[in-house]
């Protein structure tokens, strides 16, 4: 079955129109969609900005292995995502696009890898479907354009679920020791929630051993050392180097940020109807609108809903729906809910649409013209909307971008070298300091004042405080312009200034 034949047969499909060089034209589309101006608009608060900052700070300090942020190792996540931001503002310098052209080749390999994923489960005509689908759906194209662990994590379990229909289709056990190798990198990226990624394959094996596939044995021993070896040693020997890591990696980044709402992250029971289910109903458009304008004309599973072994092509089904449904079940009942949280399952979400296009093609339901066409005006919306950033219009201007912060404040941060820097009722301006290379912004709150005061009297240094206009408008009257005083930086944001006092003068 390893070869095109085989797979065709397999999926049960007649051959179905193609463009010419087909794997070419998906890689042109995701090179444009994933490059261009991907530094555009600058790092967004909060996300973006810890990322960014964070590798910035431990590629200047040499901790990359040991992630540190503002003087303090920071354990959220594991360091490879850090080692590739680090890698990119090494090459094109301390600014959005070295901070996010790792994001660039992650989403690019990402639809190669669907590619040859969907050409394993459904064959070389779905292939190319499969992989427009990923490329050229709205959510996976602005997750690339958005600084997280999330674009990396989707690359190596894609590459995961590749190297398992290797082992399925071409009978080899090296390809099961390929895909352990492959996911200690998914699991150097976000840890333990990688492991989701590996429910749909081990279903499908034992499904196929029960019915007397030979499929080489799914738990490799070789492959698990690889795992262990490369996934798990860093794990293990931070742990054994900084007593009490592993406890907190359990009980805090494990059980406190996914049961209880201490991450403050969606928490509501309503959060997965408002969030997850409309992006996994129309994160794909427009794609998933095509195949429901001609819902009548696909032969649907007709009263075999729950039984997916009982569909046409019930192995692969069966890997769609187990790599796609359970983990999405996961993230809807943890308390910690992100949007980007379901972008890996987006790969086999691709298979099932892509699929579902090349069906409609191949019966002549739909025509390829309308796909190319509907795949060029989506690129080109994509790079024209990432393209309006760079002309800085005011209308598309966010308070959470700290590139234009740190453009608009510099002026004025010039007048007043050497100080100290707060923020005021927010978490700490990660992305600003990214920008301005600066000490830490430190959090502060309207009882901190006498603080900042004595501070500005006792080191002779102006204190500066960044805070929103809206929340400025809240206690203006009850700002003493002897002692503050007020810059507006532009219309989102202003500084308040704390001079200190004169030599010999009355405090105030």
């Amino acid at each position: 079955m390893a070869d095109t034949e085989s797979n065709v047969e397999l999926a049960g499909m007649s051959p179905a129109p193609l463009p010419r060089w087909p794997l070419l034209v998906v890689t042109m589309l995701a090179i444009l969609t994933g490059f261009a101006f991907q530094g555009s608009r600058g790092l967004y608060e909060s996300t973006e900005g810890r990322y960014a900052e964070c590798a910035r700070q431990s590629m200047e300090q040499g901790t990359l292995d040991e992630p540190v942020l503002n003087g303090e190792n920071h354990w959220t996540k594991p360091p490879l995502t850090y080692y590739v931001i680090a890698a990119g503002l090494k090459v094109f310098g301390n600014n959005a696009w070295g901070a996010r052209i790792g994001q660039s080749f992650a989403f690019v390999l990402t639809v190669l890898a669907v590619y040859y994923l969907g050409f394993l489960v459904w064959g070389p005509q779905a292939a190319f479907y499969c992989a427009v689908v990923y490329g050229l759906s709205p959510f996976p194209a602005a997750a690339a354009h958005s600084l997280s662990t999330d674009t990396l994590l989707t690359l190596f379990e894609t590459l995961t679920l590749l190297a398992f229909w290797l082992a399925v289709r071409r009978k080899r056990w090296y390809y099961m020791v390929l895909m352990w190798a492959v996911f200690s990198f998914a699991f150097m990226t976000k840890g333990f929630p990688a492991l989701l990624c590996l429910i749909g394959p081990a279903i499908v094996f034992f499904y196929l051993r029960r019915q007397g596939e030979k499929v080489p044995q799914f738990f490799n021993p070789l492959g698990i050392a690889l795992f262990l070896l490369i996934g798990f040693s860093w794990y293990a020997e931070k742990a054994w180097t900084h007593p009490g890591l592993m406890q907190n990696w359990i009980m805090k980044e494990g059980i406190a940020r996914n049961v209880s709402d201490e991450a403050r992250r969606n928490a509501e029971w309503y959060k997965p109807f408002t969030i997850y289910l409309p992006l996994a109903l129309f994160g794909t458009a427009p794609w998933v609108l095509m195949i429901l304008a001609k819902h009548k004309q696909i032969p649907w599973p007709k009263g075999l809903w729950r039984r997916v072994t009982a569909w046409q092509h019930p192995v692969e089904w069966l890997f769609i729906v187990t790599t796609f449904t359970i983990p999405f079940l996961v993230f809807c009942l943890v308390s910690s809910r992100l949007p980007l949280y379901l972008l890996p399952l987006f790969a086999p979400l691709a298979l099932a649409v892509g699929k579902g296009l090349e069906w409609l093609v191949s019966n002549r339901h739909l025509r390829l013209r309308s796909i190319m066409l509907t795949a060029v005006a989506v690129t080109a919306l994509v790079v024209v909307g990432k393209g309006l950033f760079f002309l800085d219009i005011p209308a598309l201007a966010s308070s959470k971008d700290m590139g234009i912060l740190a453009r608009d404040a510099g002026p004025i941060l010039e007048k007043y070298p050497n100080s100290d820097l707060y923020v005021l009722k927010q978490e700490a301006l990660l992305g600003l300091q990214f920008y301005l290379h600066t000490t830490p912004i430190v959090r502060a709150e309207l009882e901190n004042a006498p603080e900042v005061l004595k501070r500005a009297k006792t080191e002779g240094k102006h204190q500066l405080v960044f805070v929103r206009r809206k929340k400025l408008e809240v206690f203006a009257e009850q700002i003493d312009q002897r002692v503050y005083k007020v810059e507006p930086i532009n219309d989102a944001w202003s500084l308040i200034v704390i001079t200190p006092p004169e030599a010999g003068a009355p405090s105030p």
